[in-house]
Formats: C-alpha cells, structure tokens, sequence
C-alpha cells in the first residue's frame, strides 16, 4: 500500500533568545551574501526572489524570501527565523523547502553569529490519496481509534454512521522533542486523509541543530504512517 501528496502546508518558527542586531546595521551586505548562498545551490533564485524588510518596530526588520510563485515565504528578521509553505504538491517541493530552511540556519551560523536560537516549533498539515481510498482509511481509523468503551450511541440523535479520528501525543523530554498527531479523513474531497503533525524542538536537546530535525521528522513520518496504516509515499 501506498500514499501520494494532495497538499501540504507547513508553518516553521526558530525565535532567536538573543537578536540578530546584526541585520539592523547591515542588511545590504547581508542580503547579497544571502542570495549568493541561496543562488549558489539553486541558479533559478534570483535577486526578484528576495527584499528588505523595514518597519519602525525593531523586531520586524530583517530580510524576506519570496519562492514557488508565492507559496514558499521565508523571514529572516532580528527576532526570529520564519517560514511558511503553501499548497507544495509534491516531494520535490517539500524537500526544496527544507533545504531553503537548512540553507538559512547555516547562513546565520556564518553571518549571524550573535544571534542565539530558542525553542523551535514545526507544524505540517497534509492531505493525502490513500491506496484503496477513502474505505480504507475510514476502516483504518476505525480500527486505531474506535474507543473500546463507552461508545456513543448514535441511535438516539439519528445519526446514520459514525467516524473516528486518531490523535496521539508523544514526547522525548530528556531529547527535548514533543509531537502531536491527529489524523482523520479528509474534508477536501479531492483528498483521503488529512494529517496534522506539531513538532517542539527545545533548546540544548538533540533535535537543537536544524538537520537532527530535519531528519527527526523524516524518520516520525515513516512511523506515523506505518501506525495509520497507509505505507509509504508513492511517486504518482
């Protein structure tokens, strides 16, 4: 059995404790070391990709990235790093995405390195095709999150039928990692199965650096999926 991507949406947000103040006083030079990292790695960034952000509000200053015709919007600002991907519809895209992230936290270990990140916070919101369909992953859920009790009687309201939705929350205090999970069939008609996965990455745990959680992730998401019961992610 396998699943391919609908959509997915996904929010990434690294607050620095001690601010870059580095951008307030340097952003030209900054933001051409910047696009020559990123264009270094992927020729088709160009200069119309990136721009300054200025506003009367310290926080708020710094250097936004704007990719994938809009739906990949990157914030580098004194505050904290941002970013956020809309309707990527493919692997490639998402793994494009990561990479762009993982391009800005080096920058900022090179370029930045007043700067002191906090605790992290990752969310993904996916919609899937599921092989077999919407059945099997009704029947899915139902098997994984169907409560051995105290089972609602929909009899007594008139309902015709009843579905179920999974949610899990696991956490690594030690390792400094929470994820939780929900999971229920899709309201978008075009999709299966919706899946909404919350990452928190604290500081000085072994998710601290961007590609332990670059890989985290990867490796929950093969695990999630073989608990929900759709495999793995098909290429069509």
């Amino acid at each position: 059995m396998a699943f391919t991507l609908h959509r997915l949406d996904a929010t990434y947000t690294a607050p620095f404790s001690v601010p870059a103040m580095a951008l307030v006083g340097d952003v030209p030079t900054l933001i051409k070391a910047l696009y020559a990292a990123m264009n270094s790695r992927y020729s088709f960034i160009g200069p119309q990709s990136f721009r300054v952000t200025n506003s009367n509000t310290l926080s708020e200053v710094g250097i936004g990235i704007n990719l994938l015709n809009g739906r990949l919007e990157i914030l580098l600002r004194v505050d904290q790093l941002f970013a956020q991907a809309t309707n990527l519809t493919n692997p490639e895209e998402v793994t494009f995405a990561q990479d762009c992230v993982l391009i800005l936290h080096n920058f900022i270990e090179q370029y930045l390195s007043g700067a002191q990140s906090t605790d992290a916070t990752l969310r993904i919101s996916s919609w899937l095709n599921v092989a077999g369909g919407r059945e099997t992953v009704t029947k899915n859920l139902h098997h994984i999150a169907r409560p051995a009790r105290n089972l609602f009687n929909i009899t007594k309201i008139g309902a015709e039928s009843v579905d179920y939705a999974a949610k899990i929350q696991l956490k690594n205090a030690t390792a400094g990692w929470q994820i939780t999970v929900i999971a229920e069939p899709s309201a978008v008609s075009e999709a299966d199965l919706y899946l909404l996965r919350d990452y928190f990455f604290s500081l000085g745990g072994e998710m601290a650096t961007p590609e332990a959680r670059v890989a985290f992730v990867q490796t929950s998401t093969t695990t999630i999926c073989e608990w929900l019961g759709i495999g793995t992610l098909g290429s069509g």
